[in-house]
Formats: structure tokens, sequence, C-alpha cells
């Protein structure tokens, strides 16, 4: 293995450690053993997720489809009606701890006939697990965490919905994370690694499918914690934005687009609009919203777009974060080519979300 510099040690590492050292030690709750802590192999190449899964059945659509941020590829995770399901790993992200919620497309999202000619998952068991990331457990293209497997497993019933579904896991999360921080102390008391980055990661394995009509090919399409909003439009490398602008009359957003004629984005021929923000890429724009008539008091609504879908996403942001309304305050950021949406809550507080 070609060992590379470790990821960097979390910031709460050392108060798991501080906390619960002496729970540890006055418990009186048996002692781990290092053989407890099994060894998966996690892929650390892509942008959004380090992941890993049991075998692929087909390369020509691998686990790394999953995270890609488009709806019209998939994963396969199982070809013959008579393989075993395969787990599926994926590391929480660490910001998200008071929102964790799991965005999944079940199915094959290309179109509605692949999505009912495959089949795709029905019930589903999540479990969340404790992991430690040594010194030296990452090489050039993967990362070898050591996971303690939690016996407490959650089963979700999906339905049969060509689309994206969203599932609220912030009670696990909240019943996991003080076994979690336990888990910690304990690892820690081992003594065996002098440093080391804690994980949560999850554990997904599929239960029983809607059969397809066609194919015994179980498919994901999607799948994205609620840290990031992924829009509805692949953004192809054919289809670059040279331009994004208003209207003579200030209530519609246009669009010249690469080998496209001038799109309609959004029109509110009932206000006034103005840019306020428009990411690097011009995929995304910010639009304040002023009633052209009204009486009294005015009330200027921000309003989220997506350039490339045409579409106004405030609403479904404001569903991802139930402490933000739609409307209320936003910015965007760049950072190492990623564009992130600041939302203000209602308590002040700012969440980031990356948009993919």
């Amino acid at each position: 293995m070609k060992h590379t510099q470790p990821k960097p040690t979390s910031k709460y590492k050392h108060f798991c450690s501080a906390a619960f050292i002496l729970l540890f030690l006055c418990s009186g709750i048996s002692a781990q053993t290092i053989e407890q802590w099994i060894d998966i192999e996690l892929i650390d190449t892509t942008n959004y997720a380090q992941y890993g899964t049991e075998h692929v059945p087909d390369s020509g659509y691998p686990v790394t489809q999953l995270f890609d941020a488009d709806f019209s590829t998939c994963w396969v995770s199982r070809i013959n009606i008579n393989e075993a399901y395969p787990l599926l790993y994926i590391v929480a992200p660490q910001d998200i701890a008071d929102n964790f919620v799991l965005n999944i497309f079940s199915g094959y999202g290309k179109s509605q006939a692949l999505f009912l000619k495959n089949a795709r998952p029905e019930k589903i068991r999540v479990s969340l697990n404790t992991a430690v990331l040594p010194d030296g457990y990452v090489s050039e293209l993967m990362i070898h965490p050591l996971i303690l497997k939690s016996s407490d497993k959650h089963t979700i019933v999906l339905t049969d919905t060509f689309g994206l579904q969203s599932i609220n896991l912030q009670n696990v999360l909240d019943e996991f994370w003080p076994k979690h921080l336990h888990n910690l102390s304990l690892f820690e008391a081992l003594d065996s690694f002098s440093s080391y980055a804690p994980l949560v990661i999850l554990e997904l394995e599929i239960l029983s499918v809607f059969p397809g009509t066609t194919y015994e090919d179980i498919c994901i399409s999607e799948f994205f914690f609620s840290n990031c909003f992924v829009s509805s439009k692949k953004c192809a490398p054919c289809n670059h934005i040279k331009n994004v602008y208003l209207n003579e009359e200030g209530n519609t957003l246009l669009a010249d687009i690469e080998k496209q004629n001038t799109s309609i984005v959004f029109t509110d021929k009932e206000s006034i609009l103005e840019i306020i923000g428009l990411t690097p890429d011009k995929r995304w724009a910010i639009l304040i919203s002023i009633p052209r008539e009204s009486e009294g008091r005015v009330e200027t609504l921000y309003r989220i777009i997506d350039v490339l879908g045409q579409e106004d996403i405030s609403q479904k942001v404001a569903d991802l974060f139930p402490n933000h309304n739609a409307g209320g305050f936003v910015h965007f950021e760049e950072e190492d080519g990623k564009n992130y949406i600041i939302i203000q809550n209602i308590s002040s507080t700012d969440t980031r979300v990356e948009l993919r």
C-alpha cells in the first residue's frame, strides 16, 4: 500500500477523549479489543463522498454513479436474483449534526420507462457505525478506516416513486451519538494508535425490491445527504452558460446557453427582479423579488435559481432545512471550485449547502 499523508484529525476527537475516558474507567463495561474493529476499504477519489461496497456486479454501472449529481446514471447493486444484497458504506459528513437527512433516488432515473423495467429497492436497512482513520491508513485512492459494527438497525420502507425521496434520520443520529462518543473513548483506551480521525459511517443494505418488468438489475440513481442540493438537470460539458441577465421589464431571467437559443429561466410578472448573486460558472443565481404593486410594507424575497434547470429552488432548499424560510436571506460562496449557498436560519445562524 502506498501511504500518503492522513486526513486531518476532526476537531471533536480531543473532546471525545477527555469527556469519556472517565466514563470508560468507571462504567464497569468490559473493554473492547482491537480485533472488534474491522478494516474496510473506501474509495477516496470523488468530490462528494468516501464510500465502498462489497463487490461491483456491473462495471458499466459502478457505485461512483451514486454520487455524480446526475439522476440519469445509476449504480446496479445486483444483477442476478440469486446473489446476496451487497452492503454499502458511506462516510457521513460532519456538518449535518442538526439536520441528518438521507436523499435517495431509488431506481433508474434516466427515464420513466427504464425506471419500471429495472428493479428498485423497496425496503432498506440502515445503521450508523463508529469508525476511526488511524495515521497511515490512507493510500493514493483509498482510505482504510477501522469500523466498529453497530447492532442497532433501522428498516426504512421506500415508495415506488420516480423521483427523489428524503428520509429524516435525525432521531437515529441523536440515539447513536452518545454511543459513538463512548465507543471512541474505549478505542482511545486501547492505546493502539497515536493519532486517528473519528468518523461516522452509514451502512445501507437492501432487504427487498420492487421487481422490474424486464430486468432483475437493482438500480439506485443518486444518494446524498442534506449538506448539498442536487439539481434535476445535469450540467453537461456542452451546456456552457455564456450570459445570465434580466429582460427590459425586469420580470424575467434569461440565459444564453451554448448550442441553444436564449432560454427563459424564471419569470414573475407581478414582481420586479434584481440579480444580486451569480456563481462563477453562472449555474446558479440569486434574485431579489419586490412586488410591482403593493400597499404599505413591501416584503423582499430572496429566490435561489437553478439556471440550467430553469427552476426556483427556494422552497426545495427550505424543505431540506426546516429552520430556514423560503425567501429568506441567502448568499453564495465559492471554494476549491465548488459552489455553496449560505442560508440564514430562523435562529440567525448560517448553514452552508453545496450546490451540485
